[in-house]
């Protein structure tokens, strides 16, 4: 079986139920926005060319929406299935002193970059609170208030955080990530 084929219930014994629970949602949030974007895109095309009455505000929902959902969403799932960049290529063939100081050198990389991303996702989310940041009436866009969906970012670095802790000991141990 390969790495992306995992599923959080291979995991559950090794970290726990919060880190399945996370994974699972994480893993359900990014295959339901897909199939959104999938009966979306599909549903504007019949509407469209055999209608000639296209939706008008599906490419917005899809841009604003539900592909943020599908990347920041999916984070924790794609980190706990391995799905995220590796280069074993060069690390396989390290001392195994050099590879535990690699390990330890990612794992802070990793916490600063989600760490980075939580922060900026807060700050974008909260602006967009404070001014009421919605899409003019009229237009092609949902009425949707800005900070929900800017609120994925924040979210998924949160739980991505959670399940990276969870993973910490088996992966500074040499374990998979």
């Amino acid at each position: 079986m390969s790495e992306i084929d995992q599923t959080p219930d291979h995991s559950t014994h090794r970290y726990g139920s919060i880190h399945t629970a996370i994974v699972s949602t994480s893993k359900w949030c990014a295959i339901v926005a897909l199939a959104l974007i999938t009966v979306l895109m599909l549903a504007e095309v019949v509407l469209r060319y055999f209608a000639g009455s296209p939706l008008g505000w599906n490419v917005s929902f899809i841009e604003k929406v539900l592909l943020p959902a599908i990347v920041f969403l999916g984070m924790p799932w794609g980190y706990a299935v391995s799905a995220h960049v590796a280069a074993d290529m060069l690390y396989e063939h390290l001392p195994a002193n050099v590879q535990s100081a690699a390990r330890w050198l990612s794992l802070i990389v990793v916490f600063v970059g989600i760490a980075a991303l939580a922060i900026a996702g807060t700050i974008t989310m909260f602006e967009a609170l404070k001014h009421g940041d919605i899409p003019p009436p009229l237009s092609s866009q949902l009425p949707i208030y800005s900070w929900i969906w800017q609120a994925f970012l924040p979210l998924g670095s949160l739980f991505t955080a959670v399940v990276i802790l969870l993973e910490s000991k088996t992966f500074l141990k040499g374990g998979a990530a």
